[in-house]
């Protein structure tokens, strides 16, 4: 898996939002990058993340009224 790149192109200029985003990127460049003995930890993190982040953004969304949650 190649490594994901943060640019200041993918900022949507909310810090909360961009933040989660940054660690988005980083968790998944660990993944990309882990050991085979490292890999199933790695997922683990990755994969719990990414569940809080769309949720929270979920719950964002929904405050807002934002039509088409994730």
């Amino acid at each position: 898996m190649p490594d994901m790149i943060w640019t200041e192109t993918l900022e949507l200029g909310v810090a909360l939002m961009d933040d989660t985003h940054r660690e988005f990127v980083e968790l998944y460049n660990a993944l990309a990058r882990a050991s085979e003995d490292s890999r199933l930890s790695a997922l683990d993190r990755f994969i719990e993340h990414t569940v809080e982040h769309f949720e929270q953004e979920n719950r964002w969304m929904e405050k807002v009224g934002f039509p088409g949650c994730h």
